[in-house]
């Protein structure tokens, strides 16, 4: 199905940033517009990967990369927890690689899943539960946490759900067992309903099995599984949902797989279980992160091409509003993540760097209409046209509420904040 395109001016407009500060010795290159840089921090253990933040940026928490086999007792690297101004806060040890960090708007609890199986649960920077949810339940690299703070939904082996507020955190209320791979989990704002899905990766490794993507919908008012959905692809294909969004009220879902699809759910009645597809957007490449804004009315995804798209989401298909592709939109290499601020305000980027370029993994900023805001690499590194990703790649980047701070890191090991104004 072709989307149609409409005028992207409907959207509410949005003040631009249009002054330079300036050459930075100390800052990557960037195309710098009206932000300077206050503080790179190398990280102690490895580099930094994936991470959150607070809403107005004040507590922001990144967890590490890690090289190696994951230890369970030995601490490799840590979750480190800094201020909009780069300074480190607080710091956990953790023995793997942490690929899923969520923090609720406030800052007040923040949850991460590691490569050493273990789930960690904050209060600020305060670790008061750690440990693994699950017997057998590996690489937890899918976590979210209600806006509230009470529940946690977890994605590794499995998919599982957590009251933050019992007297042992860490032992699931509800795990479902029938997808045998989960990294998508997002909760409702609204904090009624988590969607996840992963897909059956076992009986895809299976010679000649036709893998299935899964998706579900979970009622935590009812405590009930309350909606599944599979979708089968053709044997070889990766049919991983590897990350989704779902409106404030649940009525909306967007979701992307590595089979290279884009899709997008829409439950029509409030009152019912069922979620359908409207739209399947096929792409070239596969499809890592997506976000919705708050409202519910518009979702962007990155798409491994070197792809980032804008849709708006009407009540039955989606409408492309504007895409970015290349150096001149300040893209290098293919999107990690995406996400939109949360006043809706701004879209944002992270990418893994471009093959022959000249830089590393970039961090980029556009205003809601699709203008360049802010966009800086990690390093000035290639990707190496032989397929091994560059330490300079990017997979964490938040910009506050308010356009006043920003912060990026990748995992050749610096983390970078930036402040709106000259020094």
């Amino acid at each position: 199905m072709r989307c149609k395109r409409i005028d992207p001016r409907w959207l509410a407009p949005v003040v631009l940033i249009a002054f330079w500060t300036g050459d930075i010795s100390s800052a990557p290159a960037a195309a710098q517009l009206g932000y300077t840089l206050i503080r790179s921090v190398q990280a102690q253990t490895g580099g930094f990967y994936h991470g959150d933040a607070s809403a107005d940026l004040t507590l922001i928490a990144v967890g590490p990369y890690l090289t190696g086999d994951p230890s369970r007792t030995e601490t490799r690297g840590y979750i480190t927890f800094f201020n909009a101004e780069g300074e480190a806060l607080a710091r956990t040890g953790v023995g793997g690689t942490v690929w899923s960090v969520a923090m609720t708007p406030d800052g007040t609890r923040t949850v991460a899943g590691s490569d050493d199986e273990k789930l960690y649960v904050f209060n600020r920077t305060t670790l008061v539960a750690s440990g693994a949810p699950v017997a057998g339940d590996a690489t937890l690299r899918g976590v979210a946490v209600t806006d509230d703070g009470r529940y946690a939904g977890v994605g590794g082996t499995w998919f599982t759900l957590h009251d933050l507020s019992a007297a042992d955190p860490i032992r699931p209320i509800y795990t479902d067992t029938t997808p045998s791979q989960v990294r998508a989990v997002a909760f409702s704002a609204s904090g009624r309903y988590v969607a996840y899905g992963g897909w059956n990766n076992v009986e895809a490794n299976r010679q000649g099995a036709a893998p299935t993507m899964y998706l579900a919908v979970y009622d935590v008012q009812l405590r009930q599984r309350v909606f599944t959905h599979g979708i089968t692809y053709p044997a070889g294909a990766i049919a991983e949902l590897r990350h989704l969004s779902i409106s404030s009220d649940g009525n909306k879902i967007v979701a992307g797989n590595w089979a290279y699809h884009f899709l997008y759910y829409v439950r029509s009645d409030p009152s019912s279980t069922t979620w359908e597809l409207k739209h399947d957007v096929e792409l070239t490449q596969r499809v890592y992160w997506t976000a919705m804004d708050p409202t519910g009315s518009v979702a962007v995804v990155g798409e491994q091409s070197g792809l980032v798209r804008l849709y708006a989401l009407g009540d039955s298909e989606l409408t492309l509003l504007w895409e970015k592709r290349g150096k001149m939109d300040g893209i290098s290499g293919g999107p990690r993540t995406v996400g939109i601020s949360p006043d809706g305000r701004h879209v944002m980027a992270t990418t893994r760097g471009g093959c022959g370029e000249g830089d590393g993994g970039r961090f980029t900023v556009w205003s809601r209409d699709g203008e360049l805001v802010f966009s800086a690499a990690t390093a000035d590194v290639d990707l190496t046209c032989t397929g091994t990703s560059p330490a300079a790649e990017s997979w964490f980047g938040a910009i506050a509420e308010s356009g006043t701070h920003l912060a990026f890191a990748g995992w050749g090991g610096s983390a970078y904040f930036y402040r709106l104004g000259s020094p």
